[in-house]
């Protein structure tokens, strides 16, 4: 069900607006922001666990806009490049590391109080994907030597996951020179629960197939950032 309403949003962001707005005004924008939540459905050696994670996000922006009064609306498409690094591990990591990319579409409203004070609201949706590889010492999870630790070797498995992503937040905005402003922006944002994928799983280099990741991911954060926004 969550494909559909997607795509909808997706024609807004890239068909719809330029109807409804005729005198539309384009802005682009780029910010920075600090990323930190934690993943729920996580496990290890036959152990749940939820690792906390923390990054930052690059994420540039284009919208069009429709003012009414005070108040612009803005809708358009967006992406985001997170560094992200999982904490709180099983205690026989040895190493993790992640990489993800998102794509969607965000709507906001700005109201232009003043060249200095323009709070706004801002709701985004899209799809995200995050492949991770996690390094470790096995754990025998069946038989009389259950739970035991196999230090001397060592596991590597590489898997992604994705699925719908929301963020809601919002922010204050500030005109620093004729057509170029600067904000800040504090945002909830959380996803979809998916079924890892394993890419590859080895141990001690040598290839193990038909090896698949139990549970299903998703995650809750927040993100706090500022960005610089160029308008026409």
């Amino acid at each position: 069900m969550e494909r559909p309403f997607l795509s909808r949003f997706f024609l807004l962001c890239f068909i719809l607006t330029p109807v409804i707005s005729v005198h539309a005004i384009v802005d682009g924008s780029i910010e920075m922001q600090y990323f930190g939540g934690t993943v729920t459905g996580a496990s290890t050696g036959g152990t749940s666990f939820n690792p906390k994670f923390s990054g930052y996000i690059i994420k540039p922006s284009i919208h069009l806009n429709y003012q009414i009064a005070t108040v612009i609306f803005g809708i358009g498409p967006t992406i985001s490049v997170p560094n992200v690094t999982n904490r709180d591990l099983g205690a026989t990591t040895i190493s993790d590391s992640v990489s993800a990319f998102r794509y969607g579409g965000e709507v906001y409203a700005r109201w232009q109080i003043s060249k200095l004070l323009q709070p706004f609201v801002r709701f985004e949706i899209g799809k995200d994907k995050f492949t991770e590889t996690n390094s470790g010492y096995p754990t025998i999870t069946s038989g009389p030597n259950a739970g035991t630790v196999l230090t001397s070797q060592v596991a590597e498995i590489k898997f992604t996951y994705g699925s719908i992503y929301y963020v809601a937040g919002l922010g204050l905005q500030s005109e620093i020179l004729p057509f170029i402003d600067a904000f800040l922006f504090v945002g909830y944002t959380f996803s979809g629960t998916s079924v890892p994928e394993v890419q590859s799983f080895t141990l001690d280099g040598a290839p193990i197939t038909n090896y698949t990741v139990n549970g299903s991911f998703s995650y809750t954060g927040y993100q706090i950032g500022a960005g610089a926004m160029v308008h026409f």
